[in-house]
């Protein structure tokens, strides 16, 4: 059993760790890894819910592992906000890349704050059936 200090502390390097692979695999694509050329990465509709299953289930297990410590110590509930707060700018890629169509991002621009307009465009772009003049226009 290790405290609850420890826990936490794990949980928000993993939290962290994994959100920025997650971020940078998505955002900053390597052209070239392991002597093969990468295939851009791209999103369906359908692709979109299923990265937003799985990234909802990495956060839910790390969430889980923190909330359960924290029942012995202090029940209050706080500790998760660590880690969500870890997963802030993928949850935001997850909300853009579910978008049904580019103009619906109007209503979720507030949650966008913690990424910049060029990379709300190039997550926009990642989604095959976005056309490169509607997200300019959504993100103008």
């Amino acid at each position: 059993k290790c405290d609850f200090a420890t826990v936490l502390e794990l949980a928000q390097i993993l939290s962290g760790t994994i959100s920025s692979i997650l971020f940078s695999s998505i955002l900053h694509q390597q052209q070239h890894r392991q002597g093969f050329e990468a295939t851009p990465k791209t999103f369906s509709d359908y692709g979109a819910i299923l990265f937003s299953k799985q990234v909802r289930a990495l956060r839910d297990t790390l969430c889980d592992m923190v909330r359960y410590s924290e029942d012995y110590h202090d029940g209050q509930g706080k500790a998760t906000n660590a880690v969500l707060e870890e997963f802030r700018k993928v949850n935001v890629v997850v909300t853009i890349l579910g978008l049904e169509k580019p103009s619906d991002w109007v209503m979720f621009r507030y949650e966008g704050d913690c990424l910049t307009r060029e990379e709300v465009m190039q997550v926009m772009m990642l989604r095959v059936d976005f056309g490169e003049g509607e997200v300019k226009k959504a993100c103008a």
